[in-house]
């Protein structure tokens, strides 16, 4: 998984090296800088931030009207003020501005470290109570990306926790240690953690094997909705994902199927999901699959932006993924 992205707006160079340096080194934090309020403001959209850190006294736009414009786009990130004045008022104004902490200059740098990680890790706890779990299932590496990885980009927008499973190394395909690093690099992308199936490639079955896989995952991370391969596929390990998913996630509420450059005519899709805006994220997961994209000429960009472009023709001309519905609740 990546490091923790933390935004933070300091106008003194010198303090901001300091708390950027000790993120860095002992929180092991991805740090990026801003001068500035307005900068900062700029900056919101240019990265999902797990921690916005931001000085009170700033020139153009102070820490609170910073606040102000960074919990509207943020609603869900935590942000700590900084400041050197000590007063109740300063600490009613805070919380009015929604601030999630306040912490008093001059700094330790436990202090800081110690109170980025409680922040993100309580943010974390109260977003996972009205998000969903989401675990999509592929046969071989980069299965998923093909076929749902719009959505995938879509819901780690909306907050979701992704998981992905991928029941074997794909040696078939080429060199299993370089498709499992793909993998990973595209799963990091997303946030997603990453669970390998261990079973062999052109070898999966429908049977209690890959069943007893797909069930120890489902128990581990107890998803509310769930992807895979459709049945309507002319590769064999696609279709016994599908049989052995149908089984393995019996419980699960809401199960679907992606398309994938195997997928026959009969795919019926019910369910269109919008990608429009989540179409470059997508092309990027797909181009980290390097091993792949310089021979499947199905992997091509144009054709998987043309083959959303084709399936908005049912969705008000958008770009989607479409997606058969097994199970869906409403």
């Amino acid at each position: 998984m990546r490091n923790k992205r933390v935004l933070l707006v300091e106008d003194d160079i010198d303090q901001a090296h300091l708390l950027s340096r000790w993120l860095v080194t002992k929180g092991n934090f991805e740090v990026s800088v801003a001068n500035d309020g307005q900068h900062g403001f700029e900056m919101i959209p240019t990265q999902k931030w797990d921690l916005v850190i931001s000085d009170v006294n700033m020139p153009e736009m102070d820490g609170f009207d910073f606040i102000k414009h960074c919990k509207m786009s943020l609603p869900k990130t935590p942000v700590l003020l900084i400041t050197s004045q000590e007063s109740i008022e300063m600490a009613i104004k805070a919380i009015q501005n929604k601030a999630d902490d306040l912490l008093l200059k001059p700094i330790s740098r436990t202090q800081i470290v110690e109170k980025a990680e409680h922040l993100i890790e309580k943010s974390k706890i109260e977003n996972s109570k009205n998000c969903n779990r989401v675990l999509a299932i592929g046969a071989h590496p980069d299965d998923v990306e093909i076929g749902c990885g719009g959505a995938l980009a879509r819901h780690l927008e909306n907050g979701d926790q992704i998981y992905i499973l991928t029941l074997s190394d794909g040696k078939q395909g080429g060199e299993t240690t370089l498709r499992r690093q793909e993998s990973e690099n595209a799963a990091q992308m997303i946030d997603a953690s990453l669970f390998w199936g261990g079973l062999h490639d052109t070898q999966i079955t429908d049977g209690q094997s890959t069943i007893s896989v797909i069930e120890n995952v489902i128990n581990q991370v107890n998803p509310t909705i769930v992807y895979t391969h459709t049945q309507k596929d002319s590769h064999q390990d696609h279709r016994n994902t599908f049989n052995a998913t149908l089984v393995a996630a019996r419980k699960v509420k809401n199960l679907f199927c992606y398309q994938s450059p195997s997928t026959t005519i009969d795919f019926r899709p019910t369910s269109f999901t919008d990608i429009t805006d989540f179409m470059s994220a997508k092309l990027k997961l797909i181009s980290a699959y390097e091993t792949q994209t310089t021979k499947c000429s199905y992997l091509a960009a144009d054709l998987i932006d043309s083959t959303a472009r084709y399936w908005g023709r049912f969705a008000g001309n958008r770009k989607v993924e479409p997606f058969e519905i097994i199970r869906e609740s409403k």
